[in-house]
């Protein structure tokens, strides 16, 4: 019998998915680019609020640990390349360690990268560094797509940067929808079936948000993970609710 070595990554994939069977990720690492947001003074009071409703795992920093109660039943997943954006800079580096994954009970690592940037390479290198670490521990890796652009991600970059990121071998993948989307594409949903788990990118809180969550899930994404429309949200269950009954086809 050969031993199955992916075993440890299968299973904790398994468990950052909420009992409908999907992703549904809270990010609360905002802080660390752009500075202080008032709603997210207090993780614990998001991450106990995580665990009354059917999230499935919390994106945070390394900083915000020290706020986790070890009575947390949630995944954690640890950001481990970012950097504060200032004057506009979107250079990323290694803000924490995969040591750091471990020693704080870590169901995954999510890692940045922005294609648009002069010095993506880099940013790339960095994270292929941190996807192979994080194999030797079979702990699995997120990765989040930064845009400055969003106004022109149409579908051919749409492809390319879900093509770069799935032959690094991440596990799954955090964009917004490119804006020439079109939800009867048969030959983009076969790109999609194929592709690691995409989840939608919820983004600035926005009107459209429930629509894009609907027209994420008709393309095939698996899930969602998002901060603003829920925090900032003036009904934060009934939104997490309505996510929920989107992606789960109630």
């Amino acid at each position: 019998m050969i031993l199955n070595t992916a075993y440890g990554k299968l299973q904790r994939i398994e468990r950052l998915k909420n009992s409908f069977g999907h992703f549904a990720f809270l990010a609360l690492d905002h802080q660390l680019a752009v500075g202080r947001i008032a709603e997210i003074d207090s993780y614990k009071k998001w991450v106990e609020f995580a665990n009354e409703v059917e999230l499935s795992g919390i994106v945070l920093n390394k900083g915000a640990f020290r706020e986790i109660s070890p009575t947390n039943k949630k995944p954690l997943i640890l950001q481990t390349v970012g950097a504060p954006s200032i004057n506009n800079s979107i250079r990323r580096v290694m803000t924490a360690s995969i040591e750091d994954a471990i020693k704080f009970d870590a169901s995954c690592i999510s890692i940045q990268v922005n294609f648009e940037a002069e010095n993506h390479l880099n940013q790339f290198e960095l994270c292929i560094s941190q996807i192979e670490k994080a194999n030797n521990f079979n702990i699995p890796v997120l990765c989040m797509l930064n845009f400055s652009k969003e106004t022109i991600f149409n579908i051919s970059l749409f492809t390319k940067y879900i093509k770069h990121c799935s032959e690094i071998g991440v596990d799954l993948i955090k964009l917004p929808l490119p804006k020439d989307i079109d939800i009867n594409d048969a030959e983009l949903k076969k790109f999609i079936s194929h592709s690691p788990p995409l989840l939608f990118a919820g983004g600035d809180k926005n009107e459209n948000f429930f629509e894009e969550i609907k027209t994420s899930k008709a393309l095939g994404f698996k899930g969602i993970c998002v901060g603003r429309n829920i925090f900032k949200s003036q009904n934060p269950k009934e939104t997490v609710n309505k996510i929920n009954l989107i992606l789960s086809d109630e």
